[in-house]
Parts: structure tokens; sequence; C-alpha cells
């Protein structure tokens, strides 16, 4: 090796050596100025006659949302700050303030919070409960997200977490970056997205059997278990992995172990399933 490219490959190890203990230096801050852990929790409620609209969104914080028989929406915030000092973390936590605000033939989260310094966090966390009967908008960055009987259109959004819902009847869209997608009971047309995370989806048995549905990953495989005498066009694809069905398809086209496209039925509706790396089950 020349003298140029010796020296070089030692600036690119000794660049790398001083961004990693950078790295390491500023996590043992971050984590020394987030020492001390203050939690309050703030209890809303009003009312929403079944067929309104709820909207709940945070930053930092799980979202659970769960439908029953009544005419009002009942929230529960978790306020959680993490700073240097206990008084710092509850001088902040009281500061942070959580609404139940009129908004789109519905209620909707409103969340008034002071300016957090840098290295500190804040956290705050629905639980809610509302008529089963109710459109959905929830959204989070750093979260989770789970959604439970519910008969309405509902949209749910994460960066970083799982997305679960269980006996919900209405159109879905449910988005995340990094995470799983799990639907078990799932009727009415559908689209889920993931980047990273497998996707499981089990239609309910009193599903309709024409619906449409697009489930897309990259990373991480899909299982989708279809409703009862369906019938849709089908598309299923994969790059690194393989296709598996369980429901009698006619194929068009040129048959392959990671695509396939054909008929299931009358082909009413339509299936898309698609990842990168991962294989595919339709049953």
């Amino acid at each position: 090796m020349d003298k140029s490219r010796f020296s070089q490959a030692n600036t690119t190890i000794l660049t790398t050596v001083v961004l990693v203990i950078c790295a390491i230096m500023l996590g043992g801050c971050f984590g020394d100025l987030q020492r001390h852990k203050y939690e309050r929790t703030e209890n809303l409620q009003a009312p929403l006659a079944p067929g309104g609209h709820f909207t709940a969104r945070t930053h930092n914080g799980a979202i659970t949302v769960r439908g029953a028989d009544e005419n009002t929406c009942k929230v529960t915030a978790k306020i959680t700050v993490r700073a240097r000092t206990p008084e710092e973390a509850q001088s902040l936590a009281e500061k942070v303030s959580v609404s139940l605000i009129e908004r789109d033939n519905g209620l909707a989260t409103q969340i008034n919070k002071p300016n957090i310094p840098r290295g500190y966090s804040l956290t705050v966390e629905f639980d809610v409960s509302c008529p089963r009967q109710t459109g959905l908008n929830l959204e989070t960055h750093n979260g989770a997200v789970k959604i439970s009987n519910i008969v309405g259109d509902s949209t749910a959004e994460t960066h970083n977490g799982a997305i679960t819902t269980e006996n919900i009847l209405g159109t879905t869209e449910l988005h995340t970056h990094n995470g799983k997608i799990i639907c078990r009971k799932i009727a009415g047309d559908l689209k889920a997205t993931t980047h990273n995370g497998g996707v499981n989806i089990v239609c309910s048995n009193q599903a309709a059997g024409v619906m449409q549905a697009k489930v897309v990953t990259y990373n991480g495989g899909i299982h989708f278990t279809a409703p009862p005498e369906l019938s849709a066009k089908v598309e299923i694809s994969t790059h690194n992995g393989s296709v598996h069905t369980d429901i009698p398809v006619t194929v068009t086209g040129k048959v392959g172990k990671n695509r396939l496209t054909g008929t299931i039925g009358h082909g009413q509706g339509k299936i898309t399933l698609q990842t990168h790396n991962g294989s595919i089950h339709l049953k």
C-alpha cells in the first residue's frame, strides 16, 4: 500500500473512532439528563354519539382505543417526563395539559406543552374508550397503536411501533415504518403497509367475500387469511421468498415460486400482497 492510501485509511479509521466515542458520550449525557422520571394521568370524558369521529395525535406514546356500548368518549392520558432532577421532571409534567375538543363531527385530543429542553423527554400515552360506531384517526411517531371492537372507518399511523387491531368493521388504513401489523377478525376494505415487519391479517368469518385489500412490506413475511367465499383478482409477489396458497386460484400469466397472479371465484374484488424479503401465505 502506498503512503497516500495508508494515510487515507488511517484518517478514515480515526474519524470513525472519534464519531463512535462522540456518540457514546452524547448517549451518556442524554442518559444522565433523563435520570429522573415523573408520571401523572389526566382523565377526560365528553359525549360522543355513535357514528361520530375521534382523533388522537401524540409524538411519543402509545394509543389504545376500545369500542364499547356507550355514548361517551373516555380518555386516560398518561404523561411522563424524564429530566435531570425530580423537581424538573415534576415541574415540566405539571405544565403539560390534555383536553378534548370538538372537531370534524366528533372529538379530538389536544396536547398543550412547554418547551422541553434538549436531552429531556416527554411521553403522552392515550387509553380510550368510545362508542363502537366511531370513525378513528390515530397518529403517533414513537409508540404502538391498538384498536378493538370498532365499527367505522379507521386510519392509524406510527413510525416506530406495531399496529394491532381486533374485531373491527369498516374501511381500514394502517401505516408504520418499523413494526409489525396484526389484524384479527377484520371485515371491510384494507390497506396495510410497513417497511420493517411482518404482517398477519385474519378476516372475520362474517366478512364479505368481495373486498379490496393491499398489504405491503419490505422486510417481513405476509400471512393473509381470507374471508369465506372470497371473490377477487389476486396479485402476490416477493423478491426473496416463496408464495403459498391454500385457496384454488385460476392462474393467469407465468407461474413462479415468488409470484402469483390469478382469480379466485368471480374476481369481483382485489387482493394485493407484496414483500421484498419474506414469504407470503394466502389461506
